[in-house]
């Protein structure tokens, strides 16, 4: 079955582990700060804190109705499909029939409900990629704040995102929603989007999580940059997967024979 890799942390030669930041469904404050590196909310956000306020309590509420242990990318697609007033990403994605029931029907695909969550919310490490494409947006195309409108664009410029597989389910180009936010007025990157395809994953590889950083340095100097693969966390351990042809098993196996020379 084809897939694609939207909630792992795409890698290259290069590819170095980030911290997992935590949230407890109380602690709003450690979100916002994840999102606004440590620094005053206003001052990231805009004029309106509110409406990223609202993603984030969006984000904390959808994670505990599924029972997700993990905030992946479609959890920020869904929040912002709910979120309050007529903010343009909302109508962007409303535009081509995209609202919270129908996203919420894909997300769910996914499965939900696990029975032994503690309660901590962990953000998916591929999300340290869209927070780096939301503030680049901001910068670039805006004063430095970062709206809804820049997460929703971060979310559909990596072709590789759960979002993004979601609208390709679906039968709807990024395009399309991207368009509606320029014809709403939101400035829009003058860059064409990049290319969609259709990729066909291996099985997943599970690993103790202490043996993560060895194996992904080894398997990212032993793939071509081109290759398509990742990883997650999920307890104390970790699961690698990668385009179907790569024998991702050898050289897992290799990567622990080498970091126990």
């Amino acid at each position: 079955m084809a897939s694609r890799a939207g909630h792992v942390l795409p890698c290259r030669r290069r590819c170095r582990i980030p911290p997992e930041p935590l949230l407890t469904q109380e602690g709003l404050l450690t979100a916002l700060s994840f999102w606004a590196y440590d620094r005053p909310v206003a001052g990231v956000w805009g004029q309106r804190p509110s409406q990223p306020r609202d993603l984030l309590v969006g984000v904390v509420a959808q994670a505990r109705r599924l029972g997700r242990p993990v905030a992946g990318d479609d959890l920020f697609l869904l929040a912002l499909s709910e979120l309050p007033g007529d903010p343009p990403a909302r109508r962007a994605l409303e535009a081509e029939g995209l609202d919270s029931g129908r996203i919420s029907e894909e997300v769910r695909t996914r499965g939900d409900a696990q029975a032994d969550w503690d309660g901590k919310l962990h953000f998916a490490p591929a999300l340290y990629l869209v927070m780096g494409r939301a503030e680049a947006f901001a910068a670039a195309l805006g004063n430095g704040t970062i709206t809804p409108e820049h997460v929703l664009m971060a979310l559909l410029w990596d072709p590789m995102t759960f979002s993004s597989q979601l609208l390709w389910r679906t039968g709807i180009t990024r395009q399309r929603i991207l368009d509606s936010l320029r014809d709403m007025g939101v400035r829009v990157p003058s860059a064409p989007l990049p290319e969609q395809r259709e990729i066909e994953f291996g099985e997943r590889v599970w690993i103790d999580r202490e043996q993560v950083q060895a194996v992904v340095s080894y398997v990212g100097r032993h793939l071509p940059p081109d290759a398509v693969w990742g990883f997650n966390f999920e307890g104390d351990r970790a699961w690698i997967n990668a385009e179907s042809h790569v024998n991702l098993q050898t050289l897992i196996d290799e990567a622990l024979a080498d970091s126990e020379q």
